[in-house]
């Protein structure tokens, strides 16, 4: 009887005791874990961080990398990330600024224009970036679009001086005196007794025949 037993089915979760020569009751080893099973879930949760940066956290982390290449001197590297970081976040002003800069090392005075008018379309409340893309054009030789630039800026700029005198300026180079004085004078009583701004007032009174005023 004993035999037949043993040479019935058997579990197969039974196996060989060792050394034994019959068959035991001790479950059989559980197989290892495949490496890929252990990192797997690893893996998701990492994947899964990086989906839930918002735009501005990978446009900042694209800033900064931007921020190490230019301490580094590698402006090829920096154009790339401040590059990488606008498209993350095309609202992200320090990485456009940055990428300007970069730009305008660079001697490309189009491609920074470009990226400043990108900047004022979207923000149009940013007269660092108006008086910037107003000097581009300027220095290209065009004076009309310059001034453009900055009046459409102005309404956000009613408070800052220096952005007020520089629209002046521009005015009296296309002889707009009337107009230029009114800005001066505006600028002047922000912020007074500035020497250049004064000329420049003095000149336009004195296009317009208002010698008195002028002295």
């Amino acid at each position: 009887g004993a035999g037949r037993a043993a040479s019935g089915p058997t579990d197969p979760t039974l196996r060989a005791v060792p050394g034994g020569g019959g068959v035991g009751a001790a479950p059989a080893k559980t197989p290892p874990l495949r490496p890929a099973t252990a990192t797997e879930p690893q893996r998701a949760d990492i994947n899964k961080k990086i989906r839930e940066l918002t735009p501005r956290q990978r446009a900042e982390g694209d800033y900064a990398k931007g921020a190490a290449a230019l301490n580094e001197s590698r402006m090829e590297d920096a154009r790339t990330a401040f590059e990488a970081a606008l498209q993350a976040d095309p609202s992200y002003h320090g990485a456009r600024q940055a990428l300007v800069g970069v730009l305008l090392n660079a001697r490309r005075q189009t491609e920074a224009a470009q990226v400043l008018q990108e900047g004022l379309s979207i923000s149009p409340a940013q007269p660092g970036f108006a008086m910037a893309l107003a000097r581009l054009q300027v220095e290209r030789g065009d004076l009309n679009a310059g001034v453009q630039t900055l009046a459409r800026g102005l309404e956000f700029s009613a408070d800052n001086a220096d952005y007020i005198a520089f629209y002046a300026g521009l005015l009296q180079r296309q002889q707009k005196h009337a107009e230029a004085i009114e800005q001066f004078s505006r600028a002047l009583g922000q912020r007074g007794n500035i020497g250049v701004w004064l000329l420049g007032l003095g000149i336009s009174l004195d296009a317009l025949g208002r010698n008195n005023d002028a002295q």
